[in-house]
Parts: C-alpha cells; sequence; structure tokens
C-alpha cells in the first residue's frame, strides 16, 4: 500500500525559535489533489517552499499564519496539483538554509484516499437518519449579528451584501442559544444552487463558506482562529482549496463528491458536532469535546464575495420551544 513518505531534515540551529517537522497530508480537489504542509513554533515567521522532483519551485502555492500567546507563529500551506504533474513534491519550513526542515509526499493514489479517510474520521460515525430528523430545526439567523450579510425576509437565506472589513469575521449567528439536548438543521446551496426559485436569480452559490457552531461568550467580531481553542467548531469550504477544518491544526476533509445539503448535528449529550452529506447520507467530520457549559450558537458564513448565498432547509422540522423558549 502506498503511504505518505515523511523525510526531515535538520541542518543547525540561527536565532529565533526553530519549528516542528513538517507535517504533510493529501485530499482530493475534484481532478486534483490538494497537498497540506503544516508546522508550529517558528520565530519569527518563516519560509514555506514547495519543490518538484526535479527541483523547480512551485509557485501556486498558498499560506496562512497564526500566532500563539507565546508569539511562535504556526503556518499551514497548500498547493494543488495534478497527479500527473510530479512523481512527488517537497515542502520546506525555515527561517534561513541552516535551519530547513522538508517533508516529501509520493504521488497520490486509491491508498492514499483510504488514508484521509480515517485522517478525518469518516469511519468512527453512522449517522442515525431517524434519530436526527426527529429533532431537525430551522435556525433563524440574527440579522443584528452581522454587518456585511442580509438575512432574508423568512429568516432562511443569508447573502453577502457589502464589501467586508478584513478585520472582521463575515458570518452571521443563530438566534438560539443551546445548552442541552440534540439539534439537527440542514443547509443548501452549497456547491450547486437549487432551482432558481428558492433564492432568485440574482443571488450566487458561494465559492467559500462555512457552518457549525460558537459559543455565546466567544469573539464575534474581530477575526481570530476558528479553531475549538476559540469556541469555534465550524466546516469550512473553498472551491480552490476543498474542505477541511482547524481541530486544532488545519485537516483536510475528503469528500469524493460536490453535494448540494449539508447536516449538522450537535449533540450536547455526548458533547459533539457531526457534519453530513445529506444528498449520499454519509458522514463527513465529526468535533469530540465540545464545550456546552456556555450556551452554544448556530454560525454561518456564505464567504465574502457579493451575491453569495447560504439557505437554511425548513423541510420537515420541528417545533422545539427548549431550543426555542
Amino acid at each position: 500500500m502506498l503511504v505518505l513518505l515523511m523525510i526531515f531534515d535538520l541542518l543547525g540551529g540561527s536565532s529565533g525559535a526553530v519549528g516542528s517537522h513538517p507535517v504533510l497530508s493529501l485530499a482530493e480537489a475534484g481532478d486534483q489533489v490538494n497537498v497540506t504542509c503544516e508546522s508550529d513554533g517558528w520565530s519569527p515567521k518563516p519560509t514555506v517552499t514547495w519543490r518538484d522532483k526535479g527541483g523547480g519551485e512551485l509557485r501556486n502555492s498558498s499560506e496562512s499564519y497564526n500566532g500563539d500567546s507565546k508569539g511562535l507563529v504556526s503556518v499551514t500551506s497548500w498547493v494543488l496539483l495534478y497527479p500527473s504533474e510530479s512523481e512527488w513534491i517537497s515542502c520546506s519550513v525555515s527561517l534561513s538554509a541552516r535551519d530547513l526542515k522538508e517533508g516529501r509526499v509520493l504521488p497520490f493514489s486509491p491508498a492514499l484516499a483510504e488514508t484521509a479517510d480515517k485522517a478525518t474520521n469518516t469511519e468512527e460515525e453512522i449517522p442515525d437518519w431517524g434519530k436526527m430528523l426527529a429533532c431537525k430545526v430551522a435556525i433563524r439567523p440574527d440579522a443584528s449579528t452581522t454587518g456585511f450579510l442580509e438575512v432574508g425576509k423568512s429568516q432562511t437565506r443569508v447573502t453577502c451584501k457589502s464589501i467586508t472589513n478584513e478585520a472582521e469575521l463575515v458570518h452571521v449567528l443563530g438566534k438560539e442559544r443551546i445548552r442541552s439536548g440534540r439539534y439537527y438543521w440542514e443547509i443548501t446551496a452549497l456547491t450547486e444552487p437549487p432551482p432558481a426559485p428558492k433564492i432568485g436569480k440574482s443571488y450566487e452559490c458561494p465559492s467559500s463558506w462555512y457552518v457549525g457552531v460558537t459559543s455565546e461568550a466567544a469573539e464575534k467580531k474581530s477575526r481570530v482562529p476558528l479553531t475549538p481553542q476559540y469556541s469555534y467548531w465550524v466546516l469550512h469550504y473553498d472551491k480552490e482549496r476543498g474542505y477541511y477544518v482547524n481541530d486544532p491544526s488545519l485537516t483536510n476533509v475528503l469528500v469524493r463528491d460536490r453535494f448540494s445539503k449539508l447536516g449538522v448535528f450537535l449533540d450536547c449529550v455526548k458533547n459533539k458536532l457531526s457534519f453530513y452529506d445529506c444528498d449520499k447520507k454519509s458522514h463527513l467530520y465529526t468535533f469530540y469535546n465540545v464545550d456546552s457549559t456556555k450556551p452554544l450558537v448556530p454560525v454561518l458564513s456564505p464567504g465574502e464575495k457579493l451575491q453569495h448565498t447560504l439557505v437554511i432547509c425548513e423541510e420537515q422540522c420541528v417545533t422545539c420551544d427548549e431550543l426555542y423558549a
């Protein structure tokens, strides 16, 4: 079986803090492969370099950096490529040539897809659709919690309607305050737009979104890492990058086919938040140890592009007096 091959090289130290060996992971992204490289514990901000087998530098990568309370920096970098483009690629993270740390990855294969399935815990949850539908609700977005998004009159549509501020988070919170019990809701218009009458011809399917829950006490406006550490348990989608979570570092979620409806199941009894592909009734990802000691609030983001829209499904919903009290 073909597996990830990790090769690390530490050539010496320099001023600053040299971080951890990079961790590489793979996920399908349509016809391409999304390769992610992660490393933490650096100071100052490190440089990330991707190379192909011939030593040529790949320049189509993207990076994100996060700092911690100790002033150390973690980096996540990703690159999209077609499996035929190179037999292997390498990712190096360094402050200088003397403190280089490198990881290599072999080509993508079906065996790697099986590994990715296990890495994103898709085999650990078997959905009980009867149990989930018995507690299905239509969450209600609160327009007062956002300055950039428009909430439709029926409270089922959330649309990006104005240019965003880079310093602020772009999402809307639900009116619900969930402290106990089990609740399930569905979001549509994710990667394929529904029929025009559902959202109107002037709205577009989002190319980047995130959905999940946050704590009532969490920071709601200023940009913070959307991780459990900051009380955000969300599933992300990006057209170029695919599906991923930050749990606590970036983890790709393997999704073999596009789907139009996402199921979100919050189980405060077991402290879990799970996501499902409703089209195929299959499990995508579960956050464990979700802290419900403080009220949890649904969170929705259609992304930062104008007219991009998420829709809340109201079909077959039940009345939950406890939730809406």
